[in-house]
């Protein structure tokens, strides 16, 4: 059996379409093998980039669609009676009773308003209930909700770091979050690019004498970093992170999972990431309020000199060298303000550059790509920064080492192919820019210089096009880089900002779907759609799915009155709306069994429309049928069943019932109904 788990990532990795080919190819030969079972986890909003497959020869086996109900499996929550079912099986043999009533609330608090209980809530709040010895209701409520209980399993985990480090450690945890409360994988290298910032701002990493940058972080206390006071005391602070991190996975909150050429970090649930998000993001914003201090002093320096221009006109002809000294003044405050916003940009470009070279050492070259065509993207529309020679040099250079093959590296040690340059054979140690900013000048240990013909919009369009797929399967990165917005790729990427607008709106976020809408209408003036009716028409389709799994979930827990109510209330919204036909036919027998046959008989009508042929519905609405006093229907249904069976006990028992009927008995005695249910 082969089994890969959270096989999203394989389309990060892979981006070029040929590499993916080879690896659908393969699995299709597996397929082929009687002997060998493939199991792809993915998340459910990750499943249409499997649609790619589908055209290959080798998939005939599952009959090239590989997205079919017959290989696609949904691992979901427990229902409420699992959910239940589990508590009760793994305390029953334990030291660790919980209360009948305890285990019912628990439930009850657990499944919520998604009807469901996460099984990794459940594992947390257990946790949490055994560690403080909760075994009755009484103690439970006063202990606190359930979101109590997993903020203070959380709040536990951060105390195990020590007081020192609970700053650290509370923004690590949200910094293993990302806007969409999800949980994205991260190296070690990009916690510490991202953790940097909430303990100071991002210096500039300083060039080397004679040109190149180095590309080991300043926070490992490096030469290149410098000796001062401030920059020893950041990498104390992000000493702690190797600390932290190891905490986090010993508890099991965080799982460590070994890659080449580097480990990466994730939550252990898309439930922690949610919660985490939640609970940290006020604390954070204090946090980066001090960082915002320094942007508000560039806009209080324009103020300053609107406020000094406005004194000066109300001056008077005796105030002409107090005006004068007040326009001195003015135009220091604007140069100054103009100099903090070039600064401000530079910032950027060197933050965006030191990202990139983090990834790119740590392996992840088509992150360190992005952030490099984001750094030059920067510097296009930058007059300050390209007359920098320092800024343009390292801004190039970062972008060059992303796109390029170094000399003698191989081509199998990137991610995605790369473009290849014949260069010097050795080391190079410095580098140059001609005045006109269009030739540099390397010299190498080689003993050559090399003088380069610097085509930078070349060299930005050799980037856009390695990421391709990439930009169009993210148009939010393709929104950021007009570099690479051609129309053909932004008329690609519009198709998956409309997927994503629908995602968007089956979640009843109309207001995000619109504008993933409106921006796709915008790269792509092909597609003639109404924003709002079209967010709404799939705003209704997420009501009706969720009310069809709130019914399946009903339908789980013997509740049919609800089940029924569900099922009904989606057909409201959609007539069309896909329910089983074996779920209707469930909900008839299973409610009849439980005598509430009159509650559940329109289910039984509806699964006869759906499959009047079909005799183990007829039964069905047969048993339903005597059970609410319509006899002659009911023999109708039992006839219907005996004519298309075989098995001669089930006739038999049938026939029985329908003399019973006809002879103006009630064959459905208490004994009868507990019988059919075994």
């Amino acid at each position: 059996m082969l089994i890969f788990d959270q096989f999203e990532e394989f389309f990060f990795v892979y981006t070029e379409p040929a590499q993916r080919k080879q690896f659908f190819e393969f699995l299709g030969e597996c397929l082929n093998v009687l002997s060998v079972k493939v199991i792809l986890s993915l998340r459910v909003d990750y499943i249409h980039y499997l649609l790619e497959c589908n055209d290959l020869s080798s998939l005939k086996i599952i009959g090239n669609d590989i997205l079919s109900n017959n290989v696609l499996y949904k691992l979901g929550n427990f229902s409420r009676a699992d959910a239940k079912s589990i508590i009760q099986r793994l305390t029953e043999n334990t030291s660790f009773r919980l209360e009948c009533a305890l285990v019912q609330q628990l439930v009850q608090d657990l499944a919520g308003e998604l009807g469901e209980v996460r099984p990794i809530e459940l594992q947390v709040v257990g946790a949490q209930l055994q560690t403080k010895n909760i075994t009755t209701l009484a103690e439970y409520r006063k202990g606190g909700t359930k979101d109590e209980l997993v903020k203070r399993y959380l709040d536990e985990v951060v105390n195990d770091c020590g007081e020192e480090n609970q700053q650290a450690a509370d923004i690590l945890l949200y910094l293993l979050t990302d806007d969409k409360g999800t949980r994205p994988l991260k190296t070690r290298a990009e916690l510490e690019r991202d953790l940097l910032p909430y303990f100071s701002e991002i210096p500039p990493t300083p060039l080397k004498k004679g040109g190149l940058i180095s590309s080991t972080p300043f926070l490992r206390g490096s030469p290149q970093a410098g000796g001062s006071e401030t920059r020893a005391k950041q990498a104390f602070e992000i000493s702690k992170l190797d600390l932290v991190l190891e905490i986090f996975v010993q508890s099991g909150l965080v799982v460590l999972l070994p890659e080449n050429p580097a480990d990466r970090y994730q939550l252990v649930h898309d439930y922690i990431a949610a919660f985490i998000r939640q609970q940290q993001e006020p604390k954070l914003k204090q946090v980066m309020a001090e960082l915002e201090k320094e942007r508000e002093q560039r806009k209080l320096s324009d103020t300053k000199l609107n406020n000094f221009l406005k004194r000066a006109l109300f001056g008077s002809v005796a105030a002409g060298l107090v005006l004068a000294g007040l326009a001195g003044l003015s135009w220091r405050s604007a140069l100054e303000a103009n100099e903090q916003r070039k600064q401000a940009d530079i910032n950027e470009m060197n933050a965006l550059n030191n990202s990139s070279e983090a990834f790119f050492v740590s392996g992840q070259h088509p992150d360190a790509l992005i952030a490099a065509l984001k750094a030059s993207e920067k510097l296009k529309r930058t007059p300050s920064a390209l007359e920098r020679s320092d800024t343009r040099m390292r801004t190039v250079a970062t972008l060059q080492q992303a796109v390029y093959l170094k000399p003698n590296e191989r081509k199998e040690n990137r991610a995605f192919e790369v473009n290849t340059l014949e260069g010097h054979s050795s080391r190079v140690y410095s580098v140059g820019f001609s005045p006109d900013g269009k030739t540099l000048a390397s010299g190498s240990e080689d003993k050559t210089v090399i003088l380069w013909d610097l085509d930078f919009n070349g060299l930005l369009l050799s980037g856009c096009n390695l990421l391709n797929n990439y930009l169009i399967a993210h148009p939010e990165v393709l929104e950021e880089l007009q570099s690479c917005q051609s129309p053909l790729q932004l008329a690609q990427g519009a198709t998956v900002l409309v997927i994503q607008g629908e995602k968007l709106a089956r979640n009843d976020d109309i207001d995000g779907a619109i504008e993933k809408f409106n921006k796709a209408q915008q790269w792509d003036n092909k597609l003639k759609f109404d924003s709002q009716p079209r967010a709404k028409e799939f705003a209704n389709k997420g009501k009706v799915e969720r009310l069809v799994n709130e019914g399946n979930s009903r339908l789980e827990e013997k509740k049919f009155k609800e089940a029924l109510a569900a099922y009904t209330a989606a057909l409201k919204f959609d007539p069309k709306a896909e329910i089983p036909t074996s779920s209707w036919n469930r909900l008839c027998r299973d409610g009849s069994l439980q005598k509430q046959a009159a509650d559940v008989l329109p289910a039984c009508e509806k699964a006869v429309a759906l499959a009047r042929e079909d005799g183990n519905i007829r039964d069905s609405r047969g048993l339903a049928r005597a059970l609410t006093g319509d006899t002659q229907g009911a023999i109708e249904d039992f006839e219907a069943y005996i004519a298309q069976i075989d098995d001669k006990n089930s006739k038999a028992q049938r026939q029985r019932w329908v003399k019973d009927l006809r002879a103006g008995k009630n064959p459905f005695t208490d004994a009868e109904l507990k019988n059919l249910q075994n």
